[in-house]
């Protein structure tokens, strides 16, 4: 992505993902994805906030709040840190799938174990969250549904934490 001069915005975004998936026998997969981000103004104006990065949540890294991981600034009305984002991301997940014990043929209820780790940087400082956990996935009549139990490695006191997390629709 690039703002242009058009625009009043002169920045630029790099974004890249990679995906794997291997099958084993009875329904068992193993599933990768990696995801990095990077931008950055390219004027005297500052890189606009509503493109900064947010990691965490079920589509990122499980078991912290959506969005809550990286940068963070302090409100002093409320007296609590908020996501502030970042210019750059990084995004690693593994997950096992199973499907359910005893549902025969039913490929629709599947059960899954994973580790994610990841952070959202405003600068190169790549400390990494890392959360492991367990989860239930259904694809019903209504989409696909997904619950997740994660819980962090390597918190911080300023980490929002968030171990169950439901999903409706598709992600990692």
């Amino acid at each position: 992505e690039v703002g242009t001069p058009l625009g009043n915005l002169l920045f630029y975004q790099l974004n890249a993902q990679y995906q794997q998936y291997h099958s084993f026998s009875k329904g068992n997969i193993l599933s990768f994805n990696g995801e990095v981000g990077y931008g950055e103004a390219y004027s005297s104006k500052p890189y606009p906030i509503s493109k900064n990065y947010f990691v965490g949540g079920i589509g990122s890294v499980r078991g912290y709040a959506p969005g809550s991981l990286g940068p963070k600034y302090f409100n002093t009305f409320t007296g609590t840190y908020l996501p502030s984002g970042g210019q750059s991301k990084i995004v690693t997940n593994v997950e096992y799938t199973v499907p359910v014990p005893g549902s025969g043929v039913d490929k629709t209820l599947r059960i899954f174990g994973f580790v994610d780790g990841g952070n959202a940087f405003q600068d190169i400082n790549l400390v990494l969250r890392y959360s492991y956990g367990l989860g239930f996935s259904w694809i019903s009549p209504l989409g696909p549904l997904k619950f997740s139990y994660g819980i962090p490695i390597r918190s911080q006191p300023t980490d929002n934490v968030q171990r169950l997390q439901f999903q409706v629709g598709t992600a990692f």
